[in-house]
């Protein structure tokens, strides 16, 4: 059974998984939201979610918001 969701399109998205496709998967999409909105206007949640993980994980993967923005940076 494969782990997916449905975007808002509705199309089944696949969510990442393992150390590796969760870091890049939030990595990537932090990228993309801090050069929409910048930095201070993107929320973990926001990370998270256009991610396709669990908030927790950006927490447990790079200890939080400042953390991630480093390694994006």
């Amino acid at each position: 059974m494969t782990d997916t969701t449905a975007d808002p399109t509705g199309t089944a998205t696949r969510r990442p998984h393992g150390r590796d496709e969760v870091v890049d998967s939030l990595i990537a999409a932090a990228a993309e939201l801090f050069s929409d909105r910048g930095v201070a206007d993107v929320t973990v949640r926001e990370i998270a979610t256009a991610a396709n993980v669990n908030p927790g994980l950006l927490h447990r993967h790079f200890g939080g918001k400042d953390d991630l923005v480093k390694r994006v940076f």
